[in-house]
């Protein structure tokens, strides 16, 4: 397991944690502080998935994808909320957008076409990170979502995990907000 003695969260405004075995200390540390816990549980089909239970049950913000849903995508995202009481849920639905769940809230954000489709390697991860960044910048969930959607709809753009980046400014720009 990680070795919690290198880590220093206690100025951190929130912390992503990954569903790797070895975070389960982290996510430990991190609800005791108090800290918000966002967490990406990728491709799930059950809800009782043993392995990321853990990470169900302390993500305040969890991600997924639609990869392997066993029914309506809203229902599944229900069941997750009604059992788990996560602040915000996110699933990815690749083409289709995203899918934000808040307060019983659903809202749908479409996919943003800006380029021709070369590669969708890291689009997820890229959906997450931005959204992140525009979220705990100040932005509400939803406009956090729609500029995360265009960041994605940029990134997949270009051929590779590591191109197609963009900063901030050039988001909003894109994004018309």
């Amino acid at each position: 397991s990680l070795n919690l003695e290198n880590i220093n969260i206690k100025n951190a405004d929130a912390l992503i944690i990954c569903n790797s075995n070895f975070n389960r200390n982290l996510l430990k540390a991190a609800r005791t502080k108090g800290k918000i816990i966002i967490t990406d549980v990728h491709v799930l089909n059950n809800i009782d998935d043993e392995y990321n239970r853990d990470f169900l049950v302390n993500a305040d913000i969890l991600f997924l994808s639609d990869e392997q849903i066993p029914c309506d995508k809203k229902d599944f995202m229900l069941q997750l909320q009604n059992k788990y009481h996560n602040r915000i849920i996110i699933m990815g639905c690749g083409k289709d957008g995203a899918l934000i769940l808040e307060n019983n809230d659903f809202n749908h954000v479409p996919a943003v076409n800006l380029r021709p489709v070369i590669n969708t390697v890291g689009a997820g991860d890229s959906l997450l990170s931005s959204f992140v960044h525009f979220y705990i910048g100040g932005y509400d969930s939803l406009t956090s979502l729609k500029l995360a959607c265009t960041f994605a709809g940029h990134k997949i753009g270009a051929n590779g995990a590591s191109e197609g980046f963009i900063c901030h400014n050039e988001v909003i720009k894109l994004a018309n907000i």
